[in-house]
């Protein structure tokens, strides 16, 4: 059952499923628009509930294969989230039954509690409301392919310098809002002037929102200026002008490189734990005896793997260099390579120098050059004494 679940075949079977079942909830609730009824054809109900059962077999055997594991190891929360939204689908299907076998004054036989008090029409919108929530499962091919994993993990990230941007931009719009609401309220007053600006100023909720839309393209801010500049005055116009020229070409950059600068650290460090789930992966399937250590014999016998060659060709090594690689990886030249020296010797070659690899680089050159000295010293001395006794010998 392990085998069958972590098995590629099974993951892409997986996959397609998925997409396939959200296409078919979009193409029954399109068909559902289309007709004007809120219930869906019977051949999508089918197909529905074969998608029920294929989703609760699927979240059984692996289940089965991992068992406490499936809460504990990596990427549980998507487990647990699609545990959640097979719980989801089954409710849902329950909440189907239940309206279809409903009387026409709304009891439901052979139910008991809260539901037998509920109309069809109250479980159909439940049920329609927790098929909407069911097509989220497509976010767990996320799980499965590393570059949108990758791209949704920098979102999620981001998450929080958007909430703080967000601050932000409200409070400066918010001050901005605030004062020209006044000005406008102040000629509206006084006269009939300012009437063309009461669309766009003539609340401060209305006025927030003219700017936000004239700051992110929703409308042409020339179309809030120029009746400023006309019916207000000019220096009110020219402070539009300036907070508006301000907020695009300053704060909204500002944003956008703050945005960058967190996702491409989000990357690295996403792609700091691919690399080593991919040499946890590559260390089990080199340890065929599983005593936690692999030797050159081992990496030998599995040059000619996908998964090995793949790891040589990230490291830029020719198979015909492993020995040359496994002397690199064997750090306390013991003559076997434990997980924690293959794992740290995978994410420094294949990572780019940092300025801790250069101090140990020019260290033990250092130290290669001092005993190198002091062998030439050595050898000096002793070529001193060699040519005097030679010498001497001559002199006799």
């Amino acid at each position: 059952c392990y085998k069958v679940v972590t098995s590629n075949y099974f993951e892409l079977l997986t996959i397609f499923l998925i997409s396939s079942s959200a296409l078919q909830i979009g193409l029954s609730t399109n068909w559902m628009a289309e007709n004007l009824v809120d219930t869906t054809s019977s051949e999508h109900r089918i197909i529905e509930v074969i998608y029920c059962i294929i989703f609760t077999a699927e979240l059984i055997l692996r289940l089965t294969a991992y068992r406490l594991a499936f809460f504990t190891q990596v990427g549980w929360a998507w487990n647990v989230f699609d545990l959640l939204l097979v719980g989801v689908q089954l409710l849902e299907e329950l909440l189907m039954a239940l309206s279809s076998g409903s009387d026409g004054d709304g009891t439901v036989h052979g139910t008991v509690g809260a539901l037998q008090q509920m109309s069809p029409t109250t479980l159909l919108r439940i049920a329609r409301i927790l098929r909407a929530v069911r097509v989220l499962r497509i976010l767990r091919i996320a799980l499965m392919a590393e570059d949108l994993r990758l791209l949704v993990s920098c979102l999620l990230y981001c998450s929080k310098p958007f909430f703080w941007t967000a601050v932000l931009l409200g409070l400066m719009i918010y001050i901005v809002a605030i004062y020209l609401t006044q000005i406008v309220l102040v000629y509206r007053v006084e006269g009939d002037i300012g009437l063309s600006l009461d669309p766009y100023f003539g609340s401060v909720p209305q006025s927030m929102l003219s700017l936000f839309q004239g700051m992110t393209g929703g409308i042409d801010w020339e179309n809030m200026v120029t009746p400023v500049f006309r019916d207000i005055s000019t220096l009110a116009g020219s402070m539009l002008v300036l907070f508006m020229a301000f907020a695009i070409l300053g704060v909204m950059n500002v944003v956008t490189g703050t945005f960058v600068q967190n996702a491409i650290c989000r990357a690295e460090e996403v792609k700091d734990m691919q690399r080593a789930m991919k040499a946890r992966r590559l260390f089990k399937s080199l340890d065929d005896d599983e005593t936690g250590q692999i030797s050159f014999k081992e990496i030998l016998n599995h040059t000619k793997d996908r998964e090995v060659l793949a790891f040589f060709r990230d490291l830029d090594i020719e198979p015909s260099e492993a020995k040359f690689l496994f002397d690199m990886l064997d750090i306390n030249q013991s003559g076997s390579i434990d997980f924690e020296e293959f794992l740290n010797g995978c994410i420094r070659l294949q990572g780019s120098a940092k300025a801790i690899d250069m101090l140990v680089v020019t260290r033990e050159t250092r130290l290669a050059f001092e005993q190198l000295s002091g062998h030439m010293r050595r050898f000096q001395a002793e070529l001193s004494i060699l040519t005097e006794k030679l010498m001497g010998w001559k002199g006799h």
